[in-house]
């Protein structure tokens, strides 16, 4: 059986390619033998991909044409289950008069990455296709998507019923040949869908010849007697060996802390495939086994949720041409040594907390309890590295350092800088290639979901491109842009959340629609288009390590002792057996707590952010989060009075003693994703109320219940309001809360308008 990771990403290729490429051409975007594809393509079988084989005067020519048995459900209402999609068939065709802001009016789903849709592509070995991939994949594969065909027309050579004959609008083909069932060796009917009037139907439908043409090779391949691939295509019809369309497909944004394509990066260039005089036949590269191919794109995996799978780091922006952008290169003597480093570490790592060369088992996020004070977790999953962020190459079947880290990591943060070069190895950080070989990025998890360890966690900026072609950080005020309603960590809010969400926003008075998915900027009412792009904010070693030695912000308390001005601050325990410190507003943790904070409370000052220091309750926490199957972890808020803050930074949260009284779901302790939600659910007097923000394993949430009184049955863990995308959170078990910060807030006073 063939990898389903490989032939996933082999259909991608395919895919952003309009569906069919010839197969010299596709040798050079894989990286494999053609002796190690054919195998590939052999064991997927006719299912996944036909294989046709062309003569002419200059010889014989193979192409390969992708397909799937994944189908759109065709009922009007469906009664799950069903082992369909369930998707606007004309909003993939581009003919669906409701636009994007209009979707919600559809009666047919115009989110390809849905829960259930998500389920079935994971099923078909398709989750890691976009959504103009996806499109190109079933158009040609489903019959679903072509016109309807005449039920009148009985076949050549009998007496014609159809009484529209010849202006009938419908196909005169056999539709028992379009489903691939035809059992007639000479079926009467027609199984010609380029025929010259049902090729004229087709284009009218808005099939393009070339899209025909795939249909007419996947129909015969499945009529053909023969069972296996590299069958001979029926040399009727007339075929360019080449690239015959192209998909306007772009960068997919994803979810996480790796990045092989970077999650919003910049525009990707339209596919741009060599002439057919330019494929023509070639060495084949040294082989490379399938399971090393596998293993460079393993980001094809789902993520938590109906969020869409991250993709391979050559499956967008194919064979692309070079866009307008900036490029840099760093003056080194272009060996692989300088390049990637074994099992040392550089020489400006002063001291790494690992070897260069790791082996991938999985880890995708870089510990951020490593990096402030050591991880005292035996078995922790996650990668130890001295900075929060590292890049590494795929090597002799490994994942090695590429170095200098540091300079790569400064030329990502720059919008601006498309490409650079170190000596004669050039890094394409779209493609997120060197040269031939995959790189990727992992990182700390982002800032607006990381208030723990505050200065390592990634925060992440994101830019749109005006009229000069110029990024600008979005909520920076120009002086001829009328100012957004939008910022950089609203954005990213937002995106952490709902990954391959549409945000609308003004700009004075004119209304927007960004597209986490295109990475693109749409204005609502004239249609035009900015690209999007995500990148970090640069971090230097010297930071890193002002940060640990705690040079970089100290609390709000009494002057240290001179001799421990570098240490870490000293936590005083009373008998109480807690510590609540002030943080000083000029510290990057203030920054980032009311960052978050303000997210949703735009109308309110804050007053003080305190830290709660209480070792018990996080030894216990953390003892929880071992025991879970799930340790899923988010930070929320939850608003109470005043007179609570001393039991629950002592004694955490009970639901008896700081209960707001609801139960919609349950009798718990219920936590929120936004601020504001909280604090209108508080009881009592606003100008007692205090805002805890704390770490919650949230694990494995179910839909609440009424006036329940314990937590959920195994294997769930908590409570939510709704399971796709909850914004309520409810816990029973206080040993899944360690509460870490309380925020002090006051109301703005509101402006007085005088009508």
């Amino acid at each position: 059986m063939a990898d389903p990771e490989v032939c996933c990403f082999i259909t991608k290729i395919l895919c952003a390619h309009g569906g069919r490429m010839a197969l010299d051409a596709l040798l050079k975007e894989i990286r494999l033998s053609e002796g190690q594809l054919r195998e590939v393509l052999e064991e997927a079988g006719p299912d996944r991909f036909v294989v046709l084989e062309t003569g002419d005067k200059e010889g014989v020519t193979r192409s390969v044409v992708a397909t799937t048995r994944a189908r759109v459900c065709r009922r009007k209402f469906c009664q799950r289950p069903c082992e369909d999609l369930h998707l606007c068939k004309l909003n993939l065709l581009g003919r669906c008069n409701y636009s994007q802001s209009e979707r919600n009016l559809c009666k047919y789903s115009h989110n390809v990455l849905s829960e259930e849709n998500f389920k079935i592509l994971k099923n078909h070995e398709l989750s890691g296709l976009n959504k103009e991939e996806l499109a190109v994949l079933l158009i040609q594969s489903d019959p679903f998507f072509m016109p309807e065909i005449c039920k009148n027309y009985k076949g050549e050579g009998r007496r014609v019923i159809c009484d529209k004959y010849p202006q009938c609008e419908r196909l005169h083909i056999c539709e028992h040949f379009t489903r691939g069932n035809c059992g007639y060796t000479n079926c009467l009917r027609s199984h010609n869908l380029m025929d010259r009037r049902v090729l004229a139907i087709m284009r009218e439908h808005g099939l393009s010849s070339s899209v025909v043409q795939n249909i007419q090779d996947i129909c015969n391949s499945k009529h053909s007697p023969k069972k296996h691939s590299g069958h001979r295509a029926p040399p009727a019809y007339r075929r360019d060996p080449a690239y015959r369309g192209r998909s306007k497909s772009r960068d997919r944004s994803f979810q996480g802390s790796t990045e092989f394509l970077s999650s919003a990066s910049a525009p990707t260039p339209k596919p741009c495939t060599p002439a057919p005089n330019q494929i023509g036949h070639r060495p084949p590269p040294d082989d490379v086994p399938v399971e090393d191919l596998a293993h460079k794109f393993l980001c094809l995996g789902s993520q938590d949720g109906p969020q869409p799978s991250p993709v391979p780091p050559q499956a967008d922006n194919l064979r692309g041409r070079e866009q307008a952008g900036g490029s840099q290169r760093f003056s080194e003597n272009g060996s692989p040594e300088d390049l990637c480093y074994g099992d040392q570490d550089s020489a400006s790592d002063v001291e790494s907390t690992g070897s260069s060369r790791m082996v991938d088992c999985g880890s995708t996020e870089i510990c951020l309890d490593h990096l402030y004070r050591d991880c005292q977790v035996e078995s922790c999953n996650k990668v130890h590295f001295h900075l929060p962020y590292r890049w590494q190459m795929w090597i002799a079947n490994t994942w090695m350092d590429l170095q200098p880290m540091e300079d790569i990591e400064k030329a990502y943060c720059d919008p601006q800088i498309r490409t650079f070069s170190i000596g004669n190895k050039n890094i394409d950080f779209q493609k997120m290639t060197c040269n031939f070989n995959p790189i990727r990025r992992i990182s700390t998890p982002s800032s607006v979901t990381e208030l723990t360890n505050f200065g390592f966690a990634t925060k992440w900026i994101w830019y749109w491109k005006n009229e000069s072609d110029t990024w600008v950080e979005y909520g920076e005020e120009t002086g001829d842009q009328q100012a957004l309603s939008i910022n950089s960590s609203y954005l990213e809010s937002i995106f952490i959340r709902h990954p391959v969400g549409v945000v609308p926003f003004q700009a004075g008075s004119r209304s927007y629609e960004l597209s986490f998915v295109g990475m693109i900027q749409t204005n609502v009412a004239s249609k035009t288009q900015k690209d999007v792009v995500r990148r970090p904010t640069f971090m230097s070693y010297k930071a890193v390590e002002q940060i640990k030695s705690g040079l970089s912000c100290q609390p709000a308390q009494t002057p240290p002792d001179p001799l421990s001005s570098t240490l870490l601050p000293q936590w005083d325990f009373d008998s109480s057996g807690y510590e609540l410190l002030e943080i000083d507003n000029r510290c990057p943790e203030y920054a980032t707590i009311s960052e978050y904070f303000k997210t949703s409370m735009k109308n309110f000052k804050i007053e003080k952010i305190k830290k709660i220091k209480n070792t018990k309750l996080l030894n216990t926490f953390e003892r929880k989060k071992m025991k879970m199957n799930n340790r899923t972890e988010k930070t929320l808020f939850y608003a109470t009075s005043r007179i609570h803050v001393e039991s629950i930074c002592k004694n955490n949260f009970d639901w008896i003693l700081h209960g707001t009284g609801e139960t919609k779901y349950g009798k718990g302790i219920y936590f929120t994703k936004d601020a504001i939600h909280s604090h209108k659910n508080c009881q009592g007097d606003t100008k007692n109320i205090v805002m805890f923000v704390a770490r919650v394993l949230v694990g494995d949430f179910t839909q609440g219940e009424m006036g329940s009184t314990g937590p959920p049955p195994p294997p769930y863990d908590s409570y939510v309001d709704i399971r796709l995308n909850p914004s309520v959170f409810v816990i029973f078990e206080k040993n899944q809360i360690y509460p870490e910060y309380v925020i002090e807030y006051t109301e703005l006073d509101k402006p007085c308008v005088i009508s």
